[in-house]
């Protein structure tokens, strides 16, 4: 019996698909006989090709720097001891089928299951994301939205009145805010102390137009509902604006309102030229705006217009003015069923010859005997010598 001295192989496996390479390395005191007489194993290139696992490569062993490779494959290394194989091991056996899984829920779902950065996908699915979403508000009502709106913005300009030096501004906005909700506005107008009489007087008709603006589109929506809210205005700012006099004309004939035969005019500075030395009459006609009315009662309802005219003639000679002639105060009124919206006055006076030759002026003067207002106008004449200067006649 040849006794023989079998070395523990070491076996370089370079595992690429089918391909691998085995070499048994010897003592090298065994003779060399020993080591050729060995019954030669399969070339690697008629082993059976097997799917081969892959190849997880280790660290030296600790027992004596000797390379451990996993091994796959059937074939056998000659010279094991004590029937221990070498070469390819058979594969394992395929596992059973496993049961059908589960349906995946939060409870089961693998921790090791990466999710973003790291994270477990189970944080996610204990999250609250199949809660249903919270159903949306209702919406507000279009006119409960538009009272609540108005309402805000009137306790803003309530701000605003307090903080005001005039309240006059403050309460007109506030006032305006009727066209949207009657009596918004409340006691603003009368309540307000640094007012006047007249100041009270047009806002509260500006309150009113507002109001009466709301209630007229309520029954009829067209422009003829602002039309009357806004002739009521009109009508109230007669007795809260200025008394003025925007036309006084000396006329030869007056048929009505803006109806007349204007003396003859001259460029210059006086628009009339008379001749001296000899009488004239002339009438005065006055154009009033602003005037106040008072209700007079009666059937139907009357409304009366009271006022009064003055007028003087004063010789203008340097600084200083000289009265030359003057007609006392008259009254004049008048009485209608309606609001009086154009007024004009007639008074026809008669100048003496005695008024010398110069620049004058005539002063018109008309008063309110109900308002209290006062509004004067003055119309410059020229008294000549000669009527060659009545030649020159203007446009």
């Amino acid at each position: 019996m040849n006794h023989r001295r079998v070395l523990r192989p070491s076996v370089l496996l370079a595992c690429a698909g089918v391909s691998a390479a085995l070499a048994v390395l010897g003592c090298s005191n065994v003779p060399t006989s020993a080591r050729n007489d060995r019954t030669p194993s399969k070339p690697i290139s008629q082993l059976p090709a097997e799917p081969a696992p892959a190849v997880a490569a280790e660290t030296a062993a600790a027992d004596g720097g000797g390379l451990n490779s996993a091994r796959s494959g059937s074939a056998e290394s000659p010279g094991a001891a004590a029937g221990s194989q070498q070469g390819w091991p058979k594969p394992a056996p395929a596992a059973p089928p496993a049961a059908a899984a589960a349906p995946a829920s939060p409870a089961n779902v693998p921790a090791s299951v990466e999710s973003g950065a790291g994270e477990p996908a189970a944080a996610s699915a204990a999250s609250g994301s199949n809660q249903p979403p919270a159903p949306a508000p209702a919406p507000e009502d279009p006119a409960a939205q538009r009272s609540r709106l108005v309402s805000e913005l009137a306790a803003n300009i309530q701000g605003e009145l307090s903080r005001s030096a005039s309240p006059v501004g403050p309460l007109a906005r506030l006032a305006a805010l009727e066209l949207f909700q009657p009596g918004v506005a409340g006691a603003g107008v009368s309540a307000a102390g640094n007012l006047s009489d007249r100041e009270k007087r047009f806002l509260g008709a500006w309150r009113d137009m507002f109001a009466s603006a709301h209630a007229n589109l309520s029954s009829t929506p067209d422009v003829q509902a602002l039309a009357a809210s806004a002739r009521s205005l009109g009508e109230a700012s007669g007795s809260v604006a200025a008394l003025a006099l925007p036309r006084t004309l000396l006329c030869t004939r007056v048929e009505g309102f803006g109806v007349y035969n204007e003396l003859r005019t001259f460029t210059g500075a006086a628009r009339y030229k008379l001749l001296a030395g000899q009488t004239h009459k002339v009438i005065v006609y006055t154009e009033v705006e602003n005037f106040s009315h008072r209700e007079a009662g009666g059937e139907g309802g009357r409304y009366a217009v009271e006022l009064a005219q003055a007028l003087s003639l004063y010789h203008t000679a340097g600084s200083t003015d000289t009265l030359a002639w003057r007609a006392a105060e008259q009254p004049i009124d008048d009485l209608s069923r309606n609001r009086r919206r154009d007024f004009f006055a007639v008074q026809i006076i008669e100048l003496p010859a005695s008024i010398s030759v110069g620049s004058y002026s005539l002063k018109v003067a008309v008063r309110d005997r109900h308002g209290g207002a006062v509004a004067e106008s003055v119309i410059p004449i020229e008294f000549v010598a000669d009527s060659s200067a009545l030649s020159a006649v203007g446009p």
